[in-house]
């Protein structure tokens, strides 16, 4: 059983996310905004059922001339409809977006640490995996999230864990590729996640070259809903990365690769990148 190790990189105010990757935040964006018009027309409903309540409750003392015996309950009913609106569309349709930005974040690393715990159970022990650590490059100065780091005697393998759904389709090295879910015929556009493992492997081994280790490091991505099938062809001239649909890696596919041992480091060097990553948490 490896050892699992969570960095501390998430929140999006510190720009970790956005910097390493556009996509993310792009995606975000775009469900939030849904969501903020949805809230807005919830609230909107509540606000006007109030409004209604009150006009009755006015009209209804008006034709009756039965006194104000009805006004106060009237309120009272419409401040309760409002508060309710409030309590449940409120904070989303009146802002907050860096604090749901912050959450949601947390909340996807949290369903992806659970899903490496599960997908990496299988590595053998003295295996390391690093969860969400960040490096600024050196040949751009940005910030790059490292989202998964495999270290073990085998070497340095950079992942990268996707949970899209359905069928995958594309060229490997093409721009991005596009999916269709189970029961569907339309296809979506989703990123190609090579164009952002590369850079961040690459930014990563001139981490490690700096320090004095010159070590290859590998890329992966693997694709984790249980629906998803890949039908990428090609294959990635730059950095040799990999795809795995897992659930799929029961058969071990994953687990060789990563212990193959084709890049064998000494155990010292072992340790040794294992104190480098640990100072990156």
């Amino acid at each position: 059983m490896p050892t699992f190790i969570r960095g501390n990189t998430l929140p999006s105010t510190a720009a970790a996310i956005a910097g390493a990757d556009p996509a993310w935040n792009a995606a975000f964006d775009a469900r939030q905004k849904k969501k903020t018009k949805a809230s807005k027309a919830g609230f909107a409903v509540f606000l006007v059922l109030a409004f209604l309540l009150i006009g009755f409750v006015l009209l209804y003392v008006f034709i009756r001339k039965s006194g104000t015996s009805l006004l106060m309950p009237g309120v009272a009913g419409a401040g309760i409809l409002l508060l309710i609106g409030t309590k449940l569309f409120g904070e989303r349709a009146f802002g907050m977006d860096e604090k749901r930005r912050d959450a949601e974040a947390e909340k996807a690393a949290a369903l992806q640490d659970r899903t490496a715990e599960n997908l990496f159970s299988a590595l053998p022990e003295g295996y390391i995996v690093f969860r969400n650590l960040s490096i600024r490059s050196a040949s751009t100065g940005q910030t790059v999230l490292l989202e998964t780091v495999v270290l073990g005697e085998s070497g340095v393998t950079l992942l990268s864990l996707r949970s899209d759904k359905g069928v995958i389709r594309g060229q490997m090295d093409g721009d991005s590729f596009m999916k269709a879910e189970q029961g569907s015929d339309d296809e979506k556009k989703t990123r190609n996640p090579v164009r952002t493992l590369r850079p961040a492997m690459l930014a990563l081994q001139d981490y490690l070259a700096a320090n004095g280790f010159r070590v290859m490091v590998r890329g992966a991505v693997a694709y984790t809903d249980p629906s998803v099938s890949i039908e990428v062809t090609g294959y990635d001239p730059v950095s040799d990365i990999r795809l795995f649909a897992c659930p799929g890696c029961e058969n071990g596919e994953l687990t060789s690769y990563l212990t193959d041992g084709l890049h064998r480091m000494p155990p010292q060097t072992v340790r040794s990148v294992t104190e480098l990553l640990w100072a990156l948490r």
